[in-house]
């Protein structure tokens, strides 16, 4: 619709805009918890048993 305005092609915005969502993201929620992360040991036993 507008070509590419400022010169830049559309590709290159395509391919950096998710990139730079996700490092702001990442600087505004912070890491996830380890322990929400890890799994539990017996997990997978305490699923599948019934």
């Amino acid at each position: 619709m507008l070509g590419n305005p400022f010169g830049i092609d559309n590709m290159y915005v395509a391919a950096a805009t998710p990139l730079v969502v996700m490092a702001v993201e990442r600087l505004v929620m912070g890491r996830a918890p380890a322990a929400a992360t890890t799994p539990q040991p017996n997990a997978l036993m305490e699923r599948t048993s019934t």
